[in-house]
């Protein structure tokens, strides 16, 4: 697909998948209709960039469908002057997509490969703005926070308690927190904000996306 094609492409995303999806916040699809997906992959993914799914990358990261993830970024009500954290960021679209929409955003990934080509992504496309750190994801990034939005773009059990304090006052995680015994990545999209030491939390929307394992539930010791 050559480069044109990408851009009719990704129109056709915006139009189909977003604005007839429920996304309407015109930051948002500012967002998705400037960044292009194609450029955070590789292989077979980079042909299929604005399919409507998510997309394996391999080694357990993949392209959150776009669908999810801009709704995800849409509940998180990112602002121009926040500080934005992505964890398990894999190439680098979402923490590309967070440093359009804020202040500065930084991506969290354990695995080098990945850590190196988001990198030479946001080069290549003068993302001045964001940082990729190469550490674990779990841990979030302490030496950057608070942060006003973090978003954990992928099906989790839990999220760690460090997490959470990682969020300013008033700050915003999204996730999408997977059904016990669920098959496939079933889960319901979450929005958790900071009041204090408290994290309250809400569902807001049925959603399916790949598990992240770095984000399992600890197992619990039978005595």
């Amino acid at each position: 697909m050559n480069l044109s094609a990408h851009k009719v492409a990704r129109r056709a995303m915006v139009e189909n998948q977003l604005r007839a999806n429920q996304v309407d916040d015109p930051r948002v699809i500012a967002a998705f209709s400037a960044i292009p997906r194609e450029a955070f992959a590789a292989g077979k993914a980079h042909s299929l960039a604005y399919a409507d799914t998510s997309l394996p990358l391999g080694d357990g990261r993949f392209l959150c469908e776009p669908r999810v993830l801009a709704r995800l970024l849409t509940a998180a009500r990112v602002q121009i002057g926040d500080v934005g954290l992505d964890l398990c960021c894999a190439g680098g679209y979402t923490t590309a997509l967070l440093a359009w929409l804020s202040a500065f955003a930084v991506g969290v990934e354990n695995a080098g490969a990945f850590a190196d080509a988001a990198r030479r992504a946001l080069e290549d496309l003068e993302v001045s703005n964001a940082f990729i750190s190469e550490s674990p994801p779990a841990e979030g990034c302490p030496a950057h926070a608070p942060y006003d939005v973090i978003v954990l773009a992928g099906g989790v059990r839990e999220v760690p308690r460090a997490v959470l304090e990682q969020l300013s006052e008033g700050g915003r995680l999204v996730t999408v927190l997977l059904r016990d015994n669920a098959s496939a990545g079933e889960g319901v999209a979450t929005l958790y904000a900071r009041h204090g030491s408290r994290f309250p939390s809400r569902a807001l929307f049925d959603a399916t996306l790949p598990p992240l394992d770095e984000f399992a539930a600890a197992p619990e010791f039978i005595f």
